[in-house]
């Protein structure tokens, strides 16, 4: 009895070793792997060759539950062209989806423009609202070039606003236009502070 238990026992410590240094050896690469496709995605919001660094490599944090759709601070990412503040990537929920919520990566101009806005997270149904992903469908371009226009704008055409939705995904339409939107007023709201941000 007391052996069986023994065994038991050491056949526990033995699986939890293996999982710790199998956690430990691939760590690094999931490292990698996460930067990698963080750079990819920072990218696509930005436009090519137009500021100094590999976006993400300075990461601040940002809170507001009301614009940003968090209770947990977003991390956010300043882009510099020449020395100076360019855009910034923000990290917005939008907790209205569909299905749950949708986490976006928001590119906005030092002048307030959206310069691109791509989809990060979400459960949005297949066929239907997973075509907020770019590689699915070129809803989400609409968004491109778009300024701080009124929030009143920033609703789908059906609601009064200036923006397509996607047949069968009203609802996920939707939460994603009022996220974007809601994330150019944040940065109206701190522009000054942003835009006074220095490159590290």
């Amino acid at each position: 009895m007391i052996r069986s238990v023994v065994y038991l026992v050491l056949a526990a410590v033995l699986a939890t070793l293996i999982v710790v240094l199998a956690e430990q050896s691939t760590r690094e690469q999931r490292e990698f792997n996460n930067a990698v496709y963080a750079a990819r995605m920072l990218g696509e919001v930005l436009p090519a060759g137009e500021y100094d660094q590999t976006p993400g490599l300075q990461v601040i944090l940002l809170h507001d539950e009301e614009l940003l759709g968090s209770i947990d601070p977003l991390p956010a990412y300043p882009v510099y062209r020449d020395g100076t503040f360019f855009a910034i990537v923000m990290s917005v929920v939008a907790n209205d989806g569909y299905v749950g919520p949708i986490g976006l990566l928001v590119g906005i101009s030092k002048d307030g423009h959206v310069l691109g806005v791509r989809a990060t997270s979400h459960r949005e149904t297949p066929g239907l609202g997973d075509k907020i992903e770019a590689q699915k469908s070129d809803w989400i371009l609409q968004f491109q070039e778009t300024g701080s226009a009124p929030t009143r704008t920033w609703r789908l055409t059906r609601d009064g606003g200036d923006f397509d939705h996607i047949s069968g995904a009203t609802i996920t339409s939707r939460a994603v236009t009022r996220a974007v939107g809601r994330s150019l007023e944040y940065f109206a709201a701190n522009r000054n502070q942003l835009i006074a941000l220095p490159p590290d």
